[in-house]
């Protein structure tokens, strides 16, 4: 037998789409459009970061649900969100959002920096007042703004290794670890305060990663975050999401640390039939060309909507993929729309 790839695709004009509307790996899109069925997550998430804001003193929360529950797609979809204030009201908030802890807080602090990038921290960092700022750290500073050894010095911020003759250059003994990485943020965190920035959002996803790590390396990540939130007490919001099994286990291995986030934990809720029916047709709403059928979730039926949410269980990611699989399907056997008996043909 011979193989051929079939790099025409799929016709979707049958079902007046562009294309598969769901997604055909289970990761949520950086800059996500729909937002259903957990409003109580972004009602919550808002409030908190709002009264961070306001108050000027920093607060932190936990999102907590099973895997497909959601969790990432609200932090996307926060950062859209805090994004577009920004949009209209200049730079005021920054949001980081960071998809894994790593193995130690210097992994945090380097995709912190990463993303508030060389331009942005030259600027803050010209406008600091340097009082009580070590001096090798200054002389950092003054490399990155203005100086012949700019790039290796934004190498150093980074977090990169540099050789002992590259830091001999910069008048800097060390390369940086957790502890400096710690003051680093601290320093940066006010630069970026007393440059108009009223706060700064750190969206920390799959904190149940740290279960993983050796021992001694989860507890420095632990003692690290808990200085963190200590230190910092103005000016930042962190948010993490977390499995509910990773939270327990969390719980039982850092209460230091769960009780500076525990004031502010919430749970993301199975989807409801109705909520499950208002994804499907919001995905397929964005993917709609030509003549819109009236039946807004064409070309599925009310019953096969009803097998959907049974074989989902209402858990989104699993609602999703299976929405995905069965369009294809019914398209490559020429079906006018997709039944219930179709499903269970195809998922059991």
């Amino acid at each position: 037998m011979k193989w051929n790839l079939d790099v025409g695709g799929r016709d979707y004009s049958r079902y007046n789409l562009k294309s598969n509307p769901f997604p055909y790996t289970p990761v949520p899109n950086d800059d996500p459009e729909i937002f259903v069925g957990q409003d109580h997550v972004l009602d919550r998430l808002t409030e908190i970061i709002s009264t961070c804001y306001t108050s000027g003193s920093s607060g932190h929360a936990v999102i907590i649900g099973p895997y497909g529950s959601g969790k990432s797609h609200a932090m996307k979809y926060l950062r859209k969100i805090i994004r577009a204030h920004n949009f209209e009201n200049r730079n005021e908030l920054f949001v980081c959002y960071i998809s894994s802890l790593g193995q130690s807080f210097l992994n945090i602090y380097q995709e912190f920096m990463e993303q508030l990038g060389h331009k942005a921290f030259t600027e803050v960092v010209q406008n600091y007042n340097m009082k009580d700022t070590p001096y090798n750290i200054l002389t950092i500073f003054d490399n990155v703004v203005d100086g012949d050894y700019s790039l290796d010095a934004w190498r150093w911020i980074l977090g990169e290794n540099l050789e002992a003759s590259t830091r001999s250059k910069l008048g800097i003994s060390r390369n940086v670890d957790d502890m400096l990485a710690l003051s680093l943020f601290q320093i940066t965190l006010r630069c970026l305060m007393q440059s108009g920035f009223k706060l700064v959002c750190l969206l920390i996803d799959e904190l149940e990663t740290v279960n993983e790590l050796y021992p001694y390396q989860r507890q420095s990540l632990f003692n690290n975050l808990r200085r963190m939130i200590d230190e910092n007490t103005k000016g930042l919001c962190t948010i993490f999401s977390c499995t509910p099994t990773g939270w327990d286990e969390i719980m039982g291995r850092s209460l230091a640390l769960t009780r500076r986030v525990s004031r502010n934990v919430i749970y993301m809720n199975r989807l409801t039939r109705d909520d499950s029916r208002n994804v499907i047709e919001e995905h397929l709403k964005n993917y709609r060309y030509g003549n819109i059928p009236e039946n807004g979730i064409q070309p599925f039926t009310d019953e096969s909507l009803e097998t959907l949410y049974d074989v989902s269980q209402g858990n989104i990611g699993e609602l999703v993929k299976y929405c995905n699989r069965i369009i294809d399907s019914a398209l490559d056997n020429n079906l006018a729309q997709i039944t219930s008996n179709d499903i269970t043909q195809l998922f059991g």
